[in-house]
């Protein structure tokens, strides 16, 4: 039986109970039922709150597992970077490839903004607060601009491939 059954299993009891002068039925066998039914309620009632401690428990479990995951991706990312590093060391920006891997460099240019105060409006962009538009910085640097605060350098980057 379900809970909901059982209640009204013992609903019915108890409405027996009140009637039992006029059906005969004694009042001990409707006491002896309904101990029965509110046994079964009761072992009902139990079995669902282990069912719900049980998913509480897993749940707190997958937490942490998911937090002990993380902290190990972190871990293999950053041994991954150290690794790059050295590589780059090694290789000092020389191409290598053995047929399974290739290592390469690419150059890239990058905005470095020093003192935002000294950046003309025209180069700043709204958000909710001000910031340099490197985009339109960089634009016109390789154009010939000066702009007080911000130099174009130039950067290598490692590939993996």
């Amino acid at each position: 039986m379900k809970i909901y059954e059982i209640d009204k299993a013992i609903n019915a009891e108890l409405d027996a109970l009140e009637n039992c002068e006029e059906t005969g039925e004694t009042p001990d066998s409707i006491l002896a039922r309904l101990d029965k039914l509110c046994l079964e309620r009761d072992a009902k009632i139990n079995a669902l709150c282990s069912v719900i401690k049980n998913y509480e428990a897993n749940a707190e479990m997958l937490d942490i597992e998911g937090q002990r995951i993380k902290r190990k991706s972190s871990a293999m990312l950053r041994a991954a970077e150290a690794a790059r590093w050295y590589l780059n060391q090694t290789l000092m920006g020389e191409k290598w490839t053995n047929g399974i891997h290739t290592v390469g460099y690419r150059t890239s240019e990058a905005v470095e903004v020093g003192n935002v105060e000294h950046i003309p409006a025209a180069y700043m962009r709204e958000l909710l607060s001000y910031e340099p538009d490197k985009k339109q910085i960089k634009e016109d640097l390789k154009n010939g601009a000066t702009i007080p605060g911000c130099t174009l350098s130039k950067k290598t980057h490692l590939q993996v491939k």
